[in-house]
């Protein structure tokens, strides 16, 4: 546009905007049409427009300070303000802070799908966490609201693969929140592991301390979740699959052991339980220490005559399988393989010989 129409960007401040003008086109844009800026489109402002389409620092601050305080808490045609687009898209933190600045108001404001600002600031993969934080001070409430999907702001963090500190910011001040289900099945660490099998080797291996981090958080909370009339059947189904770590594996096998000896379950319910937890536990050996740990627990359900000789062969042939593809030379190879590194005979990098 700049191109075919060169003074256009100094004539109308839309087109200035839509082109990415500098200041000073901006500016002589808007002293050509002063009053323009106040005028919304179905609902959006020309600063809706700006943040939207990354105008840039100088002349989103210059919209803030031109329009009417009613306009910065405007809603466009979705329902969002000025600052819920602040928090969708990419805009630096300066320009965040400008925003709510001036519209404090704004993080109360839903937008058609019942989405936060602090909601879908957290889900992203690269969220920022000042901006979380400063959401959540402006109003904590927010993440205890769920969208029209049912889910909250650390089931959209866990879906978007949000950084770890989003997700241990977000537990730490809900942490009833780990075990609330979305659609009666879905709850925060299962939601995370199925957003992990889409991406792709290296980064499902980065992305491993949160798997842990939620899943051994979802199990003490679920371990110690408090009620009375539920039987405890029903809470070892659900701790199961919760089974993201040896050691979580060896917490649990207290857990069913102590309950038989109180006469809470049967002895063949024991060993389905523990049967089941083993298999989990099977494939969570990441290091030489986890697998040790595993053998000493399969050792342990030997003993106690959970499971036959076979059965444990076979789970310590799982284990140590499981152990390998978690080496670090296994997963350097499957990154070269992945990324076609390899020309002609590959060579193992000198730290793995």
């Amino acid at each position: 546009m700049q191109e075919l129409f060169p003074r256009a960007r100094q004539l109308c401040p839309l087109v200035a905007i839509l082109t990415k003008a500098n200041i000073e086109e901006f500016k002589k844009a808007l002293l050509s049409e002063p009053d323009l800026i106040h005028d919304t489109i179905f609902g959006t402002t020309y600063l809706h427009i700006a943040i939207e389409f990354s105008a840039g620092l100088m002349i989103i601050q210059r919209l803030v300070e031109e329009l009417h305080p009613k306009l910065m808490n405007r809603k466009n045609s979705f329902c969002r303000t000025p600052l819920f687009l602040a928090c969708l898209y990419d805009v630096e933190f300066e320009i965040f802070q400008l925003v709510i600045d001036r519209s404090p108001k704004a993080v109360g404001v839903l937008d058609n799908q019942n989405i936060s600002p602090l909601q879908i600031a957290s889900a992203k993969p690269d969220a920022s966490l000042a901006i979380v934080e400063w959401l959540y001070m402006m109003w904590p409430n927010a993440n205890t609201i769920c969208n029209k999907e049912g889910m909250y702001p650390i089931h959209s963090a866990c879906a978007a693969n949000a950084p770890i500190e989003i997700i241990k910011f977000l537990v730490e001040k809900n942490p009833e929140l780990l075990t609330n289900k979305v659609k009666s099945t879905q709850i925060p660490y299962f939601i995370a592991k199925e957003a992990l099998e889409k991406l792709g080797k290296r980064e499902r291996d980065d992305r491993s301390e949160v798997i842990l981090y939620l899943g051994t958080a979802s199990f003490y909370s679920r371990l110690m979740d408090e009620n009375k009339n539920e039987c405890v059947k029903t809470k070892m189904n659900d701790l199961i699959p919760l089974v993201c770590d040896v050691n979580v594996l060896r917490i649990f096998y207290t857990f069913v052991s102590t309950s038989w000896k109180l006469g809470q379950i049967k002895e063949d319910e024991r060993k389905k339980f523990i049967k089941a937890s083993l298999e989990e536990g099977a494939c969570k050996t990441r290091c030489p220490r986890s697998t040790a740990i595993f053998k000493m627990v399969l050792r342990k359900a030997r003993k106690d005559a959970i499971i036959s000789e076979l059965a444990m062969e076979e789970l310590d042939q799982k284990a140590e399988v499981k152990h390998i593809e978690n080496a670090a030379f296994v997963k350097d190879m499957w990154h070269n393989i992945d990324m076609q590194l390899f020309v002609g005979t590959p060579t193992l990098d000198a730290r793995y010989i």
